[in-house]
C-alpha cells in the first residue's frame, strides 16, 4: 500500500518527496495517517456521553471501576484504563460512598464444635460421601447478597444453594434443604464439612442435618 510505504520511509526522506515519487497527494496521505486518531476521538466522545449519563444517575458517586462495570452492563466496550483516562479528562469528582462490609459469622460461640471427620476420611470415592458447605457474598445491581452452597466433594457438583440478603441460619438451612431435595441420601454416614461459624454450628442447623 502506498500510504504504508510512505510512513515506513518517512524517517529517511521528507513525506513530500515520497508523495511525489508514489504519485499521491500529501493531504490524502495525512488523512489516512490521522484516521485512527479521529476514530478514537469519536469513540471517546461517545463513551464520555455514556459516562455523563451514568454519573447523573449515580449522583456523582461512581469511581472508575464501578463506572466501567456499569458501562459493561450497557454493552459499552472499553477498558478500565480508558474509563479512568476519560473520567479524569471530564474532571469528575467522586464522593466515595460507604464501603460494603460483609457480615461474617461468629466462630466464638457456645454451640460446641465437632471433630474434623474429613481429615480422617480422606478423599471420597463416590458421590454422597462428603458434602462441603460454604457461604460467600456476591455483587448484584444495587449492592450485595449472600449465597450458601452445598457441594459434593467427589465430583464438585453444587447440589444445593440459596441466596439471601442476610447471612443467617435460615440461609444455610435452605441450601441444605435444597441439597436433600436434589440428591437422595444414599449413605447413612454422609460427612458434612463446613467452617465453625455460628450458622452451621447452630442447634437449628444441626437438628435439620
Amino acid at each position: 500500500m502506498k500510504y504504508r510505504s510512505i510512513k515506513d520511509r518517512a524517517p529517511i526522506h521528507e513525506v513530500a518527496v515520497w508523495c511525489e515519487v508514489l504519485d499521491v497527494s500529501r493531504s490524502a496521505y495525512y488523512n489516512w495517517l490521522h484516521a485512527p486518531s479521529r476514530v478514537r476521538a469519536l469513540r471517546d466522545a461517545a463513551i464520555k456521553s455514556s459516562i455523563r449519563e451514568i454519573d447523573k444517575v449515580a449522583a456523582n458517586r461512581y469511581g472508575y471501576r464501578a463506572m466501567h462495570a456499569h458501562l459493561q452492563s450497557q454493552d459499552v466496550s472499553c477498558g478500565k484504563d480508558r474509563v479512568l483516562r476519560l473520567m479524569r479528562e471530564m474532571q469528575l469528582a467522586h464522593r466515595p460512598g460507604k464501603r460494603f462490609k460483609p457480615v461474617g459469622t461468629n466462630s466464638r460461640h457456645n454451640y460446641g464444635y465437632h471433630p474434623n471427620l474429613l481429615k480422617a476420611h480422606g478423599a471420597p470415592i463416590e458421590c454422597n460421601q462428603v458434602w462441603v458447605a460454604d457461604t460467600t457474598y456476591i455483587r448484584v445491581e444495587g449492592g450485595f447478597v449472600y449465597q450458601a452452597t452445598v457441594m459434593d466433594l467427589y465430583n464438585r457438583e453444587i447440589v444445593g444453594w440459596s441466596v439471601s440478603s442476610r447471612n443467617d441460619t435460615k440461609l444455610v438451612i435452605e441450601a441444605l434443604r435444597n441439597a436433600f431435595n436434589h440428591r437422595t441420601r444414599s449413605h447413612t454416614e454422609l460427612i458434612h464439612h463446613s467452617d465453625r461459624g455460628s450458622t452451621y454450628a447452630s442447634h437449628a442447623y444441626q437438628k435439620y442435618f
